[in-house]
């Protein structure tokens, strides 16, 4: 099996943290499958996780925090705000060192 870089795998369990101390349930369960994955090694873990980014609705659409119907305003609190900034940085750096591991 390839291996998969420390970075990426480090970053995607520092996801996993913070959707399940937000109590968010569909990425979290998600992310955990990815992280695995990454962990043993298996290829499928990096193809997973670019589809996570793929899309309209994808990961890179979602929010802590925001239940509501599509084109619905959504109102945060200072909590969400705060988590909602880290789960951002947290993107970027999976992203970045996705693009690392697949040079895409």
């Amino acid at each position: 099996m390839a291996r998969v870089s420390v970075e990426l795998t480090s970053k995607v369990g520092e996801l996993v943290k913070l959707l399940q101390s937000a109590g968010e349930q569909k990425w979290s369960a998600y992310m955990r499958e990815v992280h695995g994955k990454l962990a043993a090694a298996d290829p499928d873990g990096v193809a997973q996780l670019r589809k996570a980014f793929a899309g309209v609705g994808s990961f890179s659409d979602f929010l802590l925090g925001s239940d509501s119907d599509p084109g619905q305003t959504t109102m945060f609190d200072e909590k969400e705000v705060e988590q909602n900034g880290k789960l951002e940085e947290l993107r970027q750096q999976v992203f970045a060192a996705l693009k690392k591991e697949t040079g895409k």
